[in-house]
């Protein structure tokens, strides 16, 4: 799989923190690199890895380039923020169906009716579509990621991380 941007955060802040976790693989290759600003440190806990400083302008805060796999991708996004918002775990409660998992979410959204959560709500029925449509597994797979990306932004702005 190729690379995934993700913005965990919706802080205009530099960076000054770079989590950077290699895989346990033969090749050692990258699985993640977190950025994160001084306030949002916090953030970079639940992540593991090697912390070292970054130079000032570098790169915002939030960003996370995740070059792992897609199934490892999807449990981050479920782990991280999506079964917080829709209240269902992606192996708990859909033995890892990612289809039912979307579905569930975008109804249980539905259900919530809160405005800010719209946003979100688009993202997983994006995620959703191109999960159910994609001509290619791949192009499917990172179409998904796009969209459960761009929903894991709305999600952090929306809580104000």
């Amino acid at each position: 799989m190729s690379m995934t941007l993700r913005q965990l955060t919706n802080c205009p802040k530099d960076a000054t923190i770079k989590v950077v976790r290699t895989s346990q693989r033969r090749s050692r290759e990258i699985d993640y690199t977190l950025y994160t600003c001084t306030y949002h440190r916090w953030l970079s806990k639940a992540w593991m890895g090697r912390r070292t400083a970054v130079d000032p302008g570098e790169v915002r805060c939030g960003l996370l380039l995740d070059n792992r796999s897609y199934e490892e991708i999807l449990r981050s996004h479920n782990e991280e923020w999506v079964r917080l918002v829709t209240l269902h775990d992606l192996d708990e409660d859909h033995a890892g169906d990612v289809e039912a998992w979307l579905r569930e979410g975008i109804a249980e959204l539905k259900g919530f009716g809160f405005p800010e959560q719209r946003g979100v709500r688009i993202a997983l029925g994006h995620a959703l579509l191109a999960l159910t449509t994609g001509s290619d597994e791949v192009s499917a797979q990172a179409a998904v990621l796009t969209a459960l990306a761009i929903g894991e932004t709305g999600e952090a702005a929306d809580r104000g991380a």
